[in-house]
Parts: C-alpha cells; sequence; structure tokens
C-alpha cells in the first residue's frame, strides 16, 4: 500500500498511512526508487527518519498520515487519497517477477487481539 501511494510522484515522497496509537506505517521513496523499508514508527521517529533522508527539492507527503508528519516538512506538498490508486497496486504487480506463491500480508506490527489464556 506505502509504494502503491507514491507511485508516480515525482521527487522525494513519504507515504504515510496513520496506523492509530501513536504510530504510523512509512515508508521513503527519492524519484520511485525506496529509501528505506517500510515500517512502523511513532510519529516523532518517522520525522526524525525523514530529516536523514531529506536533502532538499520538491518534496510530497501522502496518505492518511501525511498531516501528522506535514509539521516536520513544511514546504511538502500533502496528499491525503482515499487510498492506493488501485491502477498504481495493478503496476506494481505487474512489473513484478512472476509469483511463486500466494501472497502474503507484510505486518508491520504485532497483532492486538489476544487468545484467551
Amino acid at each position: 500500500a506505502l509504494e502503491a501511494l507514491a507511485y508516480g510522484q515525482p521527487g522525494f515522497v513519504v507515504a504515510v498511512i496513520d496506523a492509530r496509537r501513536e504510530q504510523v506505517y512509512v515508508q521513503m521513496f527519492g524519484d520511485g526508487a525506496a529509501l528505506m523499508a517500510p515500517d512502523a514508527l511513532t510519529a516523532a521517529d518517522a520525522a526524525a527518519r525523514l530529516a536523514e533522508l531529506y536533502h532538499g527539492g520538491p518534496a510530497t507527503l501522502i496518505g492518511s498520515g501525511a498531516p501528522l508528519l506535514a509539521p516536520a516538512l513544511p514546504s511538502a506538498t500533502v496528499l491525503i487519497p482515499d487510498g492506493p490508486d488501485p491502477v498504481a497496486v495493478a503496476r506494481l504487480a505487474q512489473r513484478g517477477p512472476e509469483p511463486t506463491r500466494a501472497p502474503r500480508p507484510l505486518y508491520l506490527r504485532a497483532p492486538d487481539a489476544k487468545l484467551p489464556i
């Protein structure tokens, strides 16, 4: 979802989804290339990572969590789409290798649900 949010955006792009509980799911891109792996971070830690990776130029914050990082990069364009563009998801899937197994979700944090003891 993060890569699909950033798909087609030029320059420095921060795809960020509000994960609630004072966290965001975030991934940063430079001209379409991933600058970091997707991660679940506090907004403060994501802002610190942004400061490490941003070296000037046009910047875009995109996703439901974009307003949470906007203070860290006030010159950035902030976009809040309803979700990833399905065409971007399809294009990303098309350019990847032929799957050898069924897709699996990438969980960036442990589940909240716990089994009763």
